[in-house]
């Protein structure tokens, strides 16, 4: 099972993406110098896989039957029980990330340096947008919770609470690893800026762990997610 389940996080989170990196001559995504494709990008070549390979595999190619796709990987509303604990989870992402920043210091921003937001001078062009950054939030929010709180951590519940809460958060960091190397070189990032970076992200991923657990379903994290995603948007 933990072997199957390491082989679809290496093959969908660097799997077809360092491959096209690597013939490119360039480093993951950072191969991008425009924004809008860098994301539809990501979603292509990493979020697409994660969504899907999760359910391919479930259904193909487990180690035993699969009765329910929704339970095996854990999405099911719970009712206000979801949504309170997902809005208690991302209170807490933000208290704690933000405590951080302020005693250390900034992390690394995962931008370019002296890249324009994305932006829209005319109402099509200003709804175009808003599109794009929602599927790009559904998509990546459904992907990533599939494959980390949905698949593993449901999954890895047999094992015991600890490895069911630790190793899918350290899967989580690593898969974030290579755009903070990128963004890092590019910002020329200083020890402060990497220590910020790295406590914030195993915040989160610890985080919303807690959330699937306490909040029984992926959907608790998945809208713990979503609202930090809001966050970084607005």
């Amino acid at each position: 099972m933990i072997k199957r389940m390491l082989g679809i996080w290496l093959v969908s989170n660097f799997g077809l993406v360092g491959l096209l990196s690597i013939l490119r001559g360039g480093w993951y995504l950072g191969w991008s110098q425009n924004t809008l494709i860098g994301i539809l990008l990501q979603l292509g070549l990493v979020m697409l896989l994660n969504l899907v390979l999760p359910i391919l595999v479930l259904h193909y190619w487990w180690t035993e039957p699969v009765g329910s796709l929704r339970d095996a990987l854990g999405w099911r509303w719970k009712g206000w029980r979801t949504v309170l604990t997902g809005a208690a989870g991302f209170a807490l992402v933000f208290i704690i990330t933000n405590l951080i920043a302020h005693s250390i210091g900034p992390a690394i921003p995962y931008n370019l340096p002296g890249a324009e937001p994305l932006h829209s001078n005319n109402l099509l062009g200003a709804i175009g947008l808003l599109l794009v950054l929602i599927v790009y939030v559904g998509l990546t929010v459904a992907a990533e919770e599939t494959l980390f709180r949905g698949l593993m951590q449901t999954q890895l519940m047999k094992y015991g609470f600890w490895i069911s809460l630790l190793l899918p958060a350290l899967l989580f960091a690593l898969r974030h690893l290579p755009d903070a190397l990128f963004y890092g070189h590019l910002w020329g990032a200083t020890p402060q800026m990497w220590l910020t970076q790295e406590l914030q992200l195993g915040t989160v991923a610890i985080l919303l762990g807690l959330v699937r657990h306490f909040g029984r379903s992926t959907s608790a994290s998945a809208t713990t997610h979503v609202m930090i995603f809001a966050l970084m948007v607005l």
